[in-house]
């Protein structure tokens, strides 16, 4: 997905989409785990954090240490939600901090991964490496790869209903934009990849564009006249 993004983002993009100098990447972070540290992995009900679990589980192959996932999301829906109040967590991100406090208090009922499961989910990472499909949904309790142009009608809506509210130029922020598509759609799709996708269509004459696409928020686009 980088490489396609790459194709369609200016060499100087400067909205920290790439590692800020100085971080370190995921396998550094993996080589200063302890070696008997116990690992917990947390997540959520969402394409985004299940592979996000199987790259980490990938880079973890060789340790000996224990790794627990934990699915912050489902634990939370179970402890909190009532009839009258069931909010909807797209992922682990959008549960305030009181209640991930109290997800800690069911680690010692989770048991450490089996080395078959280990195993299963190091090989589902593989399968999702070697994909060339770039954009995933979770349904049903699984994750869906579907082709990367199936939100353009979506984000197309989304630039059509923001014009409606706008100035007569008819022009809206980039960021304005993709904060609208994520906002509102069911599925955890991140900033980045909506950017590509909103790019893809100012190539393919579908939008008209205003200002430097240096970084999504210097320029503004609009429905093709």
């Amino acid at each position: 997905m980088a490489i396609l993004m790459r194709t369609h983002l200016d060499p100087e993009y400067t909205d920290h989409h790439s590692a800020h100098h100085g971080e370190l990447d995921p396998i550094q972070i993996v080589q200063q785990i302890p070696q008997h540290a116990q690992i917990v992995i947390w997540g959520g009900d969402s394409a985004y954090e299940t592979i996000g679990s199987r790259y980490v589980q990938y880079l973890l192959k060789e340790y000996k240490n224990e790794i627990m996932e934990i699915n912050a999301v489902a634990i939370c829906e179970r402890k909190y939600n009532i009839p009258e109040q069931s909010p909807y967590y797209r992922h682990t991100g959008e549960i305030v901090p009181e209640k991930l406090v109290e997800v800690f208090h069911v680690l010692e009922r989770i048991y450490p991964l089996t080395t078959e499961q280990r195993n299963k989910h190091e090989q589902e990472w593989l399968v999702y490496a070697e994909s060339k499909q770039v954009l995933r949904f979770w349904n049903d309790g699984e994750v869906d790869t579907v082709e990367e142009n199936v939100l353009d009608e979506y984000l197309l809506h989304t630039v059509s209903k923001l014009q409606n509210r706008s100035n007569a130029d008819g022009f809206i922020k980039a960021a304005r934009v993709v904060g609208e598509a994520m906002g509102y759609l069911e599925q955890y799709i991140g900033d980045a990849f909506f950017e590509y996708r909103l790019r893809s269509l100012i190539n393919e004459s579908k939008l008209e564009v205003s200002g430097i696409p240096s970084a999504m928020r210097y320029y503004s686009v609009r429905i093709k006249s």
